[in-house]
């Protein structure tokens, strides 16, 4: 985009002000290899009096920074197309449910395999149940 000090200042090179026609300003603006689209915006900023925060960046702001959620109408101002929305589509949230038989089973399975490990440990390091100075009374 244009700067606003730019504008005003090719304008006023070219023996215009901002109460000449668009049609003028335009054609000066892209005899000065600026994008005629540019242009017409920055323009329309000028003489509108609005800066360019108050139109997209707030909308921006809003879209990247927050979950709160658009209304048609800034979706049709920040796209820059009209838009009209009917109805509202329900977001379907996947969850996992677990009966209480499972819960119980995984409970289970991992006693099982945490008690497994721990008497393997100590088989292997002869420690606790299996330290060589403990002897069976049969032995």
């Amino acid at each position: 985009m244009i700067k606003p000090e730019h504008l005003l200042s090719v304008i006023k090179i070219n023996g215009l002000s901002l109460e000449s026609s668009d049609e003028e300003i335009l054609n000066v603006l892209v005899a000065a290899h600026y994008l005629r689209e540019e242009a017409q915006e920055t323009l329309q900023l000028i003489r509108h009096k609005i800066t360019p925060s108050d139109t997209r960046t707030d909308g921006l702001h809003k879209i990247f920074f927050s979950d709160i959620h658009l209304q048609p109408q800034e979706v049709s101002h920040l796209l820059g197309i009209n838009i009209e929305v009917t109805s509202r589509v329900q977001s379907n949230r996947r969850t996992t449910n677990i009966s209480p038989m499972q819960f119980i089973a995984i409970w289970f399975v991992s006693l099982v395999i945490a008690l497994t490990g721990i008497l393997f440990y100590m088989y292997l390091n002869e420690i606790g149940l299996f330290h060589p100075t403990l002897r069976a009374p049969w032995e």
